[in-house]
């Protein structure tokens, strides 16, 4: 069992920048299953992977459970540091997936508000090539919603 730090928060609420101040302090190792799909994408490598990673971000769907838990755990075993698991659990089965792996020793949440979090998303979508399918208010919202009606009560 590795212990883990969780941050929890809607799409854009500063996961990634409070993440990443814990790891200045050289302790902590930010996990972001975003930095890891686009990783993957970026490098086509396994190409299926990223082909329907692709997919399914023409229309704004979150991964499969099991792909998401893979690929955090892939990254988990090759860490020593405390880990801030950024982006997942998203799903109540991405929970009972990580407890076969890991032990949550604390969890952030951050709150902001839902105008806020999609003002934020269209921003970055004009920013990043990654996310440029967040241009598309109905995603934004569609992101939004996923995360009150299946991440939020997690909590």
């Amino acid at each position: 069992m590795k212990d883990i730090i969780q941050i929890f928060g809607p799409p854009c609420t500063g996961k990634g920048i409070q993440s990443k101040i814990l790891e200045s302090t050289g302790l902590f190792k930010q996990i972001s299953t975003g930095d890891l799909f686009s990783k993957i994408k970026q490098s086509m490598e396994p190409k299926d992977l990223a082909l329907e990673m692709i997919r399914l971000d023409s229309i704004g769907e979150y991964y499969p459970d099991e792909l998401t838990v893979n690929a955090f755990k892939y990254e988990l075993d090759n860490t020593y540091k405390i880990p801030i698991a950024d982006g997942i659990p998203r799903t109540e089965d991405q929970i009972y997936m990580l407890n076969e792996f890991t032990d949550t020793r604390y969890i952030f949440n951050l709150k902001v508000p839902s105008k806020v979090c999609n003002r934020r998303m269209a921003h970055r979508a004009t920013n990043d090539p990654n996310k440029s399918q967040e241009l598309d208010p109905t995603i934004r919202k569609k992101r939004l919603i996923f995360y009150k009606n299946n991440t939020e009560p997690l909590l």
